[in-house]
């Protein structure tokens, strides 16, 4: 498969058809139901011209049409045999290998050390409320009927999600609290840069010193 198909949306595709043949309307109805969209980014369009390309790379085939009284024509899908094995390499390879990943939040703390810590120390503490709010929701969500009845391998996906936010959670609230604490510093080189600009205010810290690691 072209590495310009392999995307969390055409694994998800490919996935609905090994099940069964289906029409794009039914793909996103399953997915939806089995909360893909929380891993991956489900838009009408994507959605279609994913489909497209996985037909015409010949993943996936057109196995008829079927009209309800005045709505459009759907076409049927199914998964071909090229499309199962790449399917099934593709995953065993993503199972059993990291690849390296670029995550938002982490390029952004990268660069933390250009706010003040008077500044970066409140913007913690919203994320922190931001994902504990997101940590509710998924517990609310827990309780639906439905997705309470979904095979637990139909929620791994979920699980591993509510894992990494818990773990982020305590991670961010302890470098708030290291800030806070003045356990972690910034640098003298960034506290120099920041004063020949008049960004910094000897509040910040009563001693500038060298910023020790964060454990």
């Amino acid at each position: 498969m072209k590495a310009s198909l392999q995307t969390p949306l055409a694994l998800s595709i490919l996935s609905c058809l090994r099940e069964r043949p289906m029409h794009p309307y039914e793909i996103k109805h399953v997915m939806q139901e089995r909360r893909h969209d929380e891993v991956v980014k489900l838009r009408g369009g994507s959605l279609y011209s994913t489909i497209t390309r996985l037909e015409s790379e010949g993943m996936i085939v057109a196995t008829g049409t079927e009209r309800e009284g005045r709505r459009p024509e759907r076409t049927t899908y199914d998964l071909t045999p090229a499309g199962e094995a790449d399917l099934l390499a593709w995953l065993r390879e993503s199972i059993a290998t990291p690849v390296q990943e670029f995550p938002h939040f982490g390029s952004m703390i990268a660069f933390l050390l250009h706010l003040m810590p008077s500044e970066a120390v409140p913007l913690l503490r919203e994320r922190i409320a931001h994902l504990e709010d997101q940590a509710s929701q998924f517990e609310l969500a827990q309780s639906d009927a439905f997705w309470g009845r979904l095979p637990k391998m139909f929620r791994l996906h979920a699980d591993y999600t509510a894992s990494l936010r818990s773990a982020e959670i305590e991670w961010v609230r302890g470098l708030a609290d290291d800030i806070e604490a003045k356990r972690l510093t910034w640098p003298d080189v960034i506290v120099d840069w920041h004063r020949r600009r008049g960004s910094w205010s000897e509040d910040e810290e009563t001693e500038a010193s060298r910023v020790s690691e964060h454990s």
